[in-house]
């Protein structure tokens, strides 16, 4: 809205229209305004990222679905839900295939997409970390669907806030969410 307005406020000043026309507009926000949520700061991911709590975490999902939600924004069910036929490579091109090709995959808004690994990502050992399973096995195995949600990235999660965020004191707390302050995402 802000780049319209500004696309026209210069024809507004030569006098080649009356008005602006996005002067008017409004960016309508869908559901609960209260639901909304910040990113992370730089500070914060520092303090995560430097965490010995992720560096030494007890399961792999723990450090990679931490790291690859980071350098690919996917969602964190989407990560969650890899199988290992989902890291692919085209063109000598590591990615991710973000897609329900499974029965217990679930992808929200349906969006199926491809995303780019980081090199970063690949040094860091993803692809041999991947390797180490067969087509048809989940790449994090530890976690399950057995919850109340039926997602796997349920206890993903959990573990998140509270092995990170509440420690490291990045997690609002209840009190601070009444007072009007967002979510970290």
């Amino acid at each position: 809205i802000n780049f319209l307005h500004g696309m026209f406020k210069p024809a507004v000043n030569i006098e080649d229209i009356q008005n602006n026309p996005a002067s008017d507009m409004l960016l309508k926000i869908k559901g609960d305004a209260r639901k909304l949520r910040d990113t992370f700061s730089e500070s914060e991911l520092k303090l995560i990222f430097n965490s010995p709590v992720l560096q030494f975490a007890k399961y792999p999902y723990q450090f990679w679905v931490t790291v690859l939600s980071l350098f690919t924004g996917a969602r964190r069910e989407e990560l969650c839900n890899l199988y290992c036929e989902d890291i692919k490579r085209e063109d000598g091109v590591w990615y991710i295939d973000i897609s329900a090709n499974k029965p217990d995959k679930r992808i929200k808004t349906y969006q199926i997409r491809t995303i780019p690994l980081h090199l970063f990502v690949i040094e860091l050992g993803f692809i041999k970390y991947v390797k180490t399973f067969k087509k048809g096995q989940r790449i994090w195995p530890e976690l399950n669907n057995n919850n109340r949600d039926k997602k796997y990235g349920h206890y993903y999660g959990r573990w998140f806030n509270n092995n990170l965020l509440k420690p490291l004191d990045i997690k609002p707390t209840k009190d601070e969410l009444k007072a009007g302050a967002a979510r970290k995402d």
